[in-house]
């Protein structure tokens, strides 16, 4: 909860003061999060498996470390993007992909480092310590490294262009094109128009790319979560067999697999699509939106979200229609991770050319609470229809998740739609 409920607080100090104070915030957070968990199990582990005081300062903590996870996420994802400008989608899908990467990361750290030689069990406590260290330390060195540097060809300009490189920049309003970087060169304050927060809420438009982001973002992250249980649906005898001799993604061409098996492999697949998406569509992004100067340019940014859509739309009709075995369920599981992944690489620049770079960090903020209405409602319907259709028991076939993929791929080809028309109606600007 930590990490959405202050995303718009947290936008609005990158707004005012730089993203280096993001990053000296999220130390601080991180510092006494993680630390303040380390404390609380090293001091009340035997409460804690009973009501107590000392489990409402667990929950405290971590939220604070949840807080400390976005200050450290718009840190880092805008001082890259601020530094880059002229490779915005690189400068974003990289850094991105990177923090996708990180939970693994810290998984196999955990797992080499912080085992238990006798008992094989995580030692919380330590890696617990080990995490307020080591978060606390990298951010610390970021608030000095995370910042807005001057660009070359600011050189000889009018020094009041250049005097503050933590500044936004003014809303380059109509004429604005894709090549307008996430946070463009600085310029003064009072040449940047004010964008007053009743004012960005009675746009119709701002709120047609939150439905967008919340529908395309929401059914992905409900994939995410449910499928093992998807999984075992198929499965439900927990074993299929297929030819000796596979590994990895050729399991379905290989050895007997368990439903535990092809749950890890599809949750690879998503994981390995979604960091290639990033990356991927970063570069595709800023190849396609050059200058005149560079070449005709062919598509807006905007697209990419279309499409998103539209491939998510055809891989959640094809759960609901077409598919019959666990073998074809790396359709799911590629365009989820897919989509995901381009989805909210592209999005922040999009927000920064239409809505402008003074108030970015809050416009995001707002923007990123749309996974939060989506997954909730998506998540709550697949659970719903497959309690049903199994009747209490564990839900076997394709009935438990086909209404759900149903009502998805209807509801993501819709946002695909409604991405068309923005693309049409913000051609002046992206």
């Amino acid at each position: 909860m930590g990490q959405y409920v202050f995303a718009v607080v947290v936008g609005m100090v990158m707004d005012r003061f730089g993203t280096w104070a993001c990053s000296l915030g999220a130390s601080v957070l991180y510092a006494v999060g993680y630390g303040g968990m380390e404390l609380i199990l090293q001091t009340y582990s035997s409460e804690l498996s009973r009501p107590h005081i000392a489990i409402r300062w667990l929950s405290l903590f971590n939220f604070l470390a949840g807080v400390g996870t976005v200050s450290s996420y718009f840190g880092f994802l805008f001082a890259s993007s601020r530094n880059f400008p002229k490779a915005a989608g690189l400068a974003t899908g990289l850094p991105l992909s990177i923090f996708g990467l990180s939970p693994l990361f810290l998984s196999m750290v955990a797992s080499t480092f912080f085992l238990d030689s006798e008992t094989g069990l995580l030692e919380s406590t330590k890696f617990l310590i080990f995490l307020a260290v080591l978060l606390g330390t990298v951010n610390a060195l970021g608030s000095f490294g995370l910042r807005v540097w001057p660009v070359e060809d600011s050189v000889g300009k009018d020094p009041a262009l250049t005097a503050s490189s933590e500044e936004p920049v003014p809303d380059m309003g109509g004429t604005a094109d894709e090549n307008t970087p996430l946070v463009s060169a600085p310029q003064p304050d009072e040449e940047e128009p004010h964008q007053p927060l009743p004012h960005l809420l009675t746009d119709v438009h701002f709120w047609s790319f939150i439905v967008v982001i919340a529908i395309t973002t929401g059914a992905c992250e409900m994939v995410m979560a449910n499928i093992g249980t998807i999984v075992q649906a198929l499965m439900p005898n927990s074993l299929v067999h297929v030819p000796p001799g596979a590994y990895g993604i050729a399991a379905f061409l290989g050895s007997p697999s368990t439903s535990l098996s092809v749950r890890q492999l599809h949750v690879q697949l998503i994981s390995a699509f979604n960091t290639v998406s990033r990356i991927g569509s970063g570069l595709l992004a800023d190849r396609i939106t050059a200058p005149p100067s560079a070449g005709p340019r062919r598509l807006s940014r905007l697209i990419f979200v279309t499409v998103s859509g539209a491939v998510l739309g055809a891989a959640f009709a094809w759960m609901a229609w077409g598919l019959r075995s666990e073998k074809s369920l790396w359709v799911l599981s590629t365009a989820t991770g897919a989509g995901y992944g381009t989805v909210f690489t592209v999005s922040p620049t999009i927000t920064a050319t239409v809505w402008g770079n003074r108030h970015l960090g809050r416009n995001w903020g707002i923007i990123s609470y749309a996974p939060l209405v989506g997954t909730p409602i998506f998540t709550f319907l697949y659970t719903a229809i497959s309690k049903r259709v199994g009747g209490g028991q564990t839900c076997v076939g394709t009935a438990c998740f086909s209404s759900t993929f149903a009502a998805c791929s209807i509801m993501s080809l819709c946002a695909a739609a409604v991405s068309f028309v923005l693309t049409r109606r913000w051609r002046e600007v992206l």
